[in-house]
Order: structure tokens, then C-alpha cells, then sequence
């Protein structure tokens, strides 16, 4: 049986380099760090993030939360730093348990949300009038 090979340009998980080449295959890799490794991650997590949304399989998801956990470790942080952050975050605001959708929000111009949104107008147009 012929050999074929593929270009994959991505980063994957550590066992892949064994289990291929168990089988007979090659791979011709790198191995990338610091920022390259950073960008190749959050590349990674938007790969996930579209696989889950096709099939909102719980092991898409779990893979999610595997990047999320690396990335986390590369810029310097634990999962557990991640998981107190979360926690504090909805002790402070909630969570996203009841599915509040904003269609529009009107806020005092003191307000420093007022800069944050007005800085992203694509995101965030101001309506006016």
C-alpha cells in the first residue's frame, strides 16, 4: 500500500509523534515556544471552538478546556489561577446560568464602561438619535 502524506501547519498533542509513527508514518516537525507557541495555541483553541460548535460533543469541549490549560501554563499561569479568577468573577457578576442577552445598554457617560465600549465601534456601535 502506498505512503500519503498530508501538510498540516498546526500544532497537536504531544503522543501524536509516537502513535504515527507506530504505525509506519512519518512526521517531520519543529518544536516551537514563547510567542510562536502562544499564537499556535490560540490557533488551536478557535480549531476547537469550531469542531465543538459542529457537534457539541462534550470531548471537543474537554479539549477546550486542555488549550485553555496550556496556554495558561505558557503565559505563566496554573489551571487552578484560571478556575479562582472564574470563581471570583461570578462571585462578583454571576455566571452565565439564566442567558442574558443585551441588545442594547445605556450608560452614564461617567461611567468607564463608556470607553470601553466606544474605543471597539465595529463591535459596539453607538447608536445615536
Amino acid at each position: 500500500m502506498a505512503n500519503r502524506t498530508f501538510q498540516l501547519n498546526k500544532l497537536v498533542r504531544d503522543g501524536i509523534l509516537e502513535t504515527t509513527e507506530a504505525i509506519g508514518g512519518v512526521v517531520y516537525y519543529e518544536t516551537v515556544q514563547g510567542v510562536k507557541k502562544v499564537d499556535l495555541l490560540i490557533d488551536k483553541l478557535f480549531e476547537e471552538i469550531q469542531e465543538f460548535d459542529q457537534g457539541r460533543d462534550v470531548k471537543e469541549l474537554a479539549q477546550i478546556l486542555g488549550i485553555f490549560g496550556a496556554l495558561a501554563t505558557e503565559l505563566g499561569f496554573s489551571k487552578k489561577d484560571l478556575v479562582t479568577i472564574e470563581e471570583e468573577k461570578q462571585r462578583e457578576l454571576g455566571g452565565y446560568v439564566n442567558g442574558i442577552f443585551v441588545k442594547t445598554i445605556t450608560l452614564p457617560e461617567t461611567s468607564e464602561w463608556v470607553a470601553y465600549y466606544a474605543s471597539e465601534p465595529d463591535r459596539f456601535p453607538e447608536i445615536t438619535g
